[in-house]
This record gives structure tokens, sequence and C-alpha cells, in this order.
């Protein structure tokens, strides 16, 4: 019976604290989440594949050193712990943006109290059976390592051109 109150506590301790982890990087690193944010919302493609590969090559590199022994599966921790961070980098801008589509349902919420509802409803996806579980968080994984990654080198998206009204259109009308 201990067992299982460890394991419902530590689960129930786990989904207090995302939000919190997400919001105060959110407020650590302002300029590292909002290029995650911007390459979430401008270019969810590149993120994925970025993230893809990245994540394929931190995973394949632990495993590798894990099972070395030794000096190197504390290598393997430590590469386990950066590649995680990078995931949780790219998950505060996750939240940030799933957070400013909430935006039109909480119309009165302040951009941190949208922060926390994203973050809960990234986790509240995450964890529906099936669905969440095998669909939702690895796309959204995949596409938070990308994002996370690209906002830590610093590449942000591209700006895009905005059109000038005053010019006439070029299709002639």
């Amino acid at each position: 019976m201990t067992d299982v109150y460890i394991v419902t506590l530590s689960t129930i301790g786990i989904l207090i604290t995302g939000p919190g982890l997400a919001v105060g990087l959110n407020l650590l690193v302002p300029r590292i989440t909002d290029r995650a944010y911007r390459r979430l919302t401008e270019t969810p493609g590149a993120s994925f594949i970025f993230g893809g590969v990245l994540g394929a090559l931190v995973t394949t590199w632990v495993v590798i050193l894990a099972s070395i022994g030794g000096a190197a599966q504390g290598i393997a921790f430590a590469s386990a712990v950066l590649g995680l961070g990078i995931y949780a980098l790219g998950a505060a801008g996750m939240s940030r943006l799933f957070g400013e589509r909430l935006a039109p349902a909480t119309p009165n919420a302040s951009p941190l109290g949208r922060m926390v509802r994203g973050a809960v409803v990234l986790e509240l996806a995450a964890l529906t059976p099936l669905v969440g579980w095998f669909l939702f968080a690895p796309l959204a994984g995949v596409m938070c390592i990308g994002a996370g990654a690209f906002g830590l080198v610093g590449w942000a998206p591209k700006a895009r051109p905005v059109a000038d009204p005053a010019l006439p259109d070029a299709t002639g009308d």
C-alpha cells in the first residue's frame, strides 16, 4: 500500500511542478523561450524535423554511453539531463503558445495566468490515455526539443515580408 501512495503522490507532485517549471523558465530566460515560442508559432515543421534529428542523436548517444558503464554512465546521465533541459525550454515556449491560443476563452487573464493555463493544458493533453500517450506527447515532445534547441542557439525564424497596404495588389484588383 505504501508503494501506491509513493507513486500517486510523486505523480501529483510532478503535475504540480510542471507548470511552475514552464513559468519559471519563461521568467528566467525570456529571450530563449521567446525564440522557442516564435519557432513553434511560425515554423512548427522545422521544429519537428530538427527535434526529431536532435532527439534521435541524444538518445543514441545516451544509450551507447550508458551501456559502456563506468565513468561513461555519468556522461550519459549528464547528456540526458542536458537533453531534458532543452526539452524544458521548448515546453516553456509551447506553454506560452497554448496560453496565447487560450486568450479568447480567458480575456481577463494575465499573461502569467495564460501561461499557467497553457502549461496545464499541455500536461493534461499528454496524460490522456492512448491518444495523449502515444500520439500527442511524442509529437509535442519532438517539437519542444526542436524549438528549445533553436531557442538556445539563437536561430529565430526569418521575418516574413509584410505587404504594404498603400501599394497596389499584384493581381490587378
